[in-house]
């Protein structure tokens, strides 16, 4: 599973200093998101499902203690780091109210600040199969899993709007999300656990849900969502799916593999979109993978490696990430990590990385270019960060480099 961790300070010297010692081998898989202001910091919480909150006290717009509350709000499993340069109890007892993880002196070494970061990150994995809320009893109503399962028959309306209206869904209960989960073959499906996960993590959005399983360990579940609040984004969405994935499997000791689809609009298009999820988990291995599920007129092979090189190749200008990838692929961050390290050797990051210093490199042979322009024309926000990449890729600073290349020194 890959952490989705932001970091929020109004000095993006501090935000740059931790983004570069959290990126130092790390143990576990990031994703790495930065913000400057607690409303940019929230905005990010609603395109990206983050797991671990690492802000500043004191901020000009709004303060990290108040920026906690609020992502605390929309997403209660979320951990939160607070940093201050201040050894204020007033704020440690305010953490702890929060049920703050940690609280950080900015002062501390840094090598103190990255393994206490990644303490609660740790935390968070081994927690994923003991949440308290799974714990309640899984409810099982036969003549709905029959009902459910005529409202994926293709081809037979009646039948469809008949057992839409018996389980309780009405015309407002559109959009639809669909999901099926696949399970090992002699493992049965426990469509209960992927309910409760749902309901926690669509905290008030969901309307209606039913589900079925099959023999063949298969489950199938229906979600009618709340059209009110704002529509879900594809980055954050796919998150959501892969942190239910996680959870599943954590609870049960067994993997397995999620498609999903959202919004469905129509009764036909559930069918349509069932079949085509079938399809995938009968005629694919996906080996814990989470995928969005496509028309098969639009489906093309984008998840080979030669795809995802030619999209970063195509995308060095900006700061390419794996959620960007995840998005355009439809399958979820740790499958395409996994997937690229198994063929190719190396992690997609890594990749990443490897491939912004060769397009830096090219850049540097300009010179007509300033180290300003490079960074820019390199997807980079601040020199601070900037100047700390091409370190850790080089050993040099971004002008100590530009000699060594033998370039003439552009300007700043």
């Amino acid at each position: 599973m890959i952490f989705q961790v932001l970091i929020v300070d109004d000095e993006p010297h501090v935000v740059d200093t931790i983004r570069g010692i959290l990126e130092k081998d790390p143990p576990l898989e990031l994703e790495i998101h930065t913000a400057y202001r607690g409303h940019q910091a929230l905005k990010l919480c609603g395109e990206y499902p983050v797991q671990l909150l690492i802000t500043d006290i004191q901020m000009p717009d709004m303060s990290g203690l108040e920026l906690a509350r609020q992502v605390r709000l929309q997403a209660e499993d979320c951990r939160v780091i607070l940093l201050t340069a201040y050894s204020d109890f007033t704020y440690a007892y305010e953490g702890i109210q929060l049920h703050a993880s940690d609280y950080i002196l900015k002062t501390e070494d840094l090598e103190s600040i990255r393994a206490r970061i990644f303490q609660a990150l740790t935390d968070a994995e081994r927690s994923l199969g003991h949440k308290s809320w799974l714990a309640e009893g899984e409810e099982s109503d036969p003549i709905a899993r029959r009902l459910c399962e005529k409202l994926l028959m293709p081809r037979r309306s009646s039948q469809q709007e008949e057992a839409f209206s018996l389980l309780g869904f009405q015309e407002e209960s559109f959009p639809l999300m669909l999901l099926l989960l696949k399970t090992p073959n002699g493992t049965a499906a426990r469509p209960g656990i992927l309910q409760k996960a749902l309901k926690r993590y669509f905290r008030g959005r969901i309307a209606g849900i039913c589900s079925t399983s099959t023999a063949d360990s298969t489950a199938v579940l229906v979600v009618s969502v709340n059209r009110k609040g704002p529509a879900f984004p594809g980055t954050w969405l796919m998150g959501i799916m892969e942190r239910i994935q996680a959870v599943y499997t954590a609870t049960t000791q067994t993997e397995c593999a999620l498609c999903y689809s959202y919004p469905i609009e129509s009764l036909d298009q559930l069918s349509v979109k069932y079949q085509t999820g079938a399809r995938y988990l009968e005629e694919e291995r996906f080996d814990a993978c989470v995928k969005v599920i496509s028309d098969v007129k639009n489906e093309i092979p984008m998840t080979t490696i030669h795809f995802v090189k030619r999209y970063v190749k195509a995308h060095l200008n900006q700061d390419v990430s794996l959620s960007q990838i995840s998005d355009v692929t439809g399958y979820n961050p740790t499958y395409l990590s996994r997937l690229f390290r198994e063929q190719t050797g190396e992690t997609l990051n890594r990749y990443i990385a490897r491939k912004r210093m060769e397009h830096i490199t090219g850049l540097m042979a300009d010179p007509a270019l300033s180290i300003l322009q490079i960074m820019e024309a390199s997807g980079f926000t601040t020199r601070s960060y900037f100047n700390q990449f091409i370190k850790k890729e080089t050993g040099l600073t971004p002008k100590q480099y530009r000699l060594h290349l033998g370039t003439e020194q552009g300007g700043l």
